[in-house]
């Protein structure tokens, strides 16, 4: 058993290591975009009290992943360092997801999750992705082993007592990383008070002092948040609308997908159908399971799984999409977004584990590995071919060109004014001091700022560079203004490939 255990734990480091390499070759390729620039502005060169009045001010999301955010930021200069929680939280994730099948199902299920974990487009993405969406999901999936070892019989009282003082501290954490892993972390708890009557009254206390913990860290300024959040919510109702499509598109990106690129490009066509048959293959599995049971048994059998630990796994999978469509409908707004439901992804992991572990070892082995290459090649086309704008290629080329007095404006969509600019987050002092910030989602505003830009460089005698991707409605840098369209002429342009193309343009005043 020793040795065994040995083997199991080596299988997991070896797939961790492997999970933190792909997770590193993203890291070091891919620049910071959007609402991580937003989160940059608001940790960088602040004190920790400004960070929190502007986080309660500007940001719908709780206070943890900003505080780690913005002690990662001290390490060094580079905007990259406020990936490091990310980082580790995505990397932790992987063995915790092994735990989770090795507790729930078995040591195979667990070994296959974690292999899934590790090259999952969406984990790797988040891995990197600055925002808390890693964290909250490494603490939901801690939450979920957690709550599971305090229905375990082979517990001692003591280890009981320890798992139940340490779940609500978990659990608190979650949702000071994300609002939206309530619904994990209450599924899970609400299905142990259900199957388990010795454990309720662990449950019970642990969930109040969740709540207490929640409430003394974050309550006051939560509801502040809560205030003015209907803008957010209303705008993601826009991107994202309560409709089967959305959630289809959701659920398809939660497995295999990448997001904002789209299904098309990451996995794509040929990967996709990969993936597809391998989950054709797990449902096929319990179908048939199910079907080779007496009808008499098939009833009993389903509420003996949905029973044990499995159980839970099944009620966070339903619960996270679901409460984010209810909330949706009473917030007359939308949360259908992927990055909401990962909290749910290490279950499902461990689920499509534990259905093809009921085929026959050599079948269930190959499907896994069939589907662990297919995500692993998803992932790689996903950080090769479709990365986030490279905004820092872009700062480069144009700092190779800038002259004192030059002007740089850079256009986005995002509706967040706390964001000082992709480009911007990459550029050096003198020149960050000529940037100017065009955000399209106010035209009106965006066309002014434009023009004023040329206005003043025209005076100046001096260049006016503009930068866009194409992942915004208007994809191309605009050019002056059309009463001074005949006053300045592009003399130099380049194109970056990525999520979306980054095209950065220069135009200078015609002599």
């Amino acid at each position: 058993m020793a040795k065994s255990n040995r083997r199991w734990w080596s299988a997991i480091a070896l797939i961790t290591l492997a999970g933190l390499a792909l997770r590193l070759y993203s890291l070091l390729t891919e620049s910071i975009f959007l609402d991580e620039v937003s989160l940059h502005w608001l940790v960088s060169d602040r004190s920790f009290s400004s960070m929190l009045d502007e986080v309660k001010a500007t940001e719908n999301s709780p206070v943890l992943g900003f505080s780690l955010a913005w002690a990662a930021a001290k390490i060094g200069s580079s905007p990259d360092w406020i990936r490091l929680p990310a980082m580790v939280a995505g990397v932790i994730t992987i063995p915790l997801t092994a735990l989770l099948g090795l507790r729930s199902v078995s040591r195979r299920a667990g070994l296959m999750a974690a292999g899934f974990a590790a090259v999952s487009p969406l984990l790797v993405f988040f891995s990197v992705e600055a925002r808390p969406y890693a964290l909250g999901c490494m603490f939901t999936t801690l939450t979920a082993l957690l709550l599971l070892e305090l229905t375990s019989a082979s517990s001692q009282n003591r280890s009981r007592n320890i798992v139940g003082a340490l779940w609500p501290i978990a659990a608190a954490a979650a949702m000071l990383s994300h609002y939206t892993a309530i619904f994990a972390i209450a599924a899970a708890a609400l299905w142990v008070l259900i199957t388990h009557p010795a454990a309720r009254l662990r449950v019970l206390l642990g969930s109040v002092g969740a709540a207490v913990i929640f409430s003394a860290v974050w309550l006051g300024p939560f509801l502040t948040q809560y205030s003015h959040s209907d803008v957010q919510v209303k705008f993601t109702k826009f991107i994202a609308p309560l409709t089967p499509k959305t959630l289809w598109e959701m659920s398809a990106t939660l497995i295999s997908g990448r997001p904002i690129v789209g299904l098309a490009r990451v996995p794509g066509f040929p990967l996709g159908v990969v993936i597809a048959a391998c989950l054709v293959v797990a449902v096929g599995a319990v179908a048939l399971r199910i079907a080779s049971l007496q009808a008499g048994k098939r009833l009993r059998t389903c509420a003996k799984t949905l029973k044990s630990p499995v159980g839970m796994l099944v009620v966070i999978v339903i619960a996270a999409p679901v409460g984010l469509i209810v909330s949706g409908i009473l917030a007359d707004g939308s949360f259908l977004l992927t990055r909401n439901e990962i909290y749910a992804l290490p279950p499902l992991l461990v689920l499509i584990a534990a259905a093809l572990g009921l085929l026959n070892k050599r079948l269930a082995y190959g499907t896994g590995i069939a589907l662990c290459a297919a995500l692993a090649g998803a992932s790689l086309i996903g950080i090769a071919d479709w990365q986030r704008p490279d905004s820092h290629s872009a700062a480069s080329a144009i700092a190779a060109r800038w002259q004192p007095g030059d002007i740089v404006i850079e256009q986005t969509f995002s509706p967040n004014t706390a964001n000082d600019g992709d480009i911007n987050s990459y550029l050096n002092g003198s020149i960050a001091s000529s940037f100017r910030f065009a955000r399209m989602s106010k035209r009106t505003d965006a066309e002014t700022t434009i023009a004023d830009g040329f206005a003043e460089a025209l005076q100046n005698g001096s260049s006016v560079f503009v930068t866009a991707a194409d992942t915004v409605p208007q994809p191309r840098p605009a050019g002056p203004p059309a009463n001074l369209a005949n006053r300045f002429r592009l003399v130099w342009q380049r194109q970056l490939t990525g999520t979306g193309r980054l095209t950065v343009s220069e135009w200078h005043p015609v002599r």
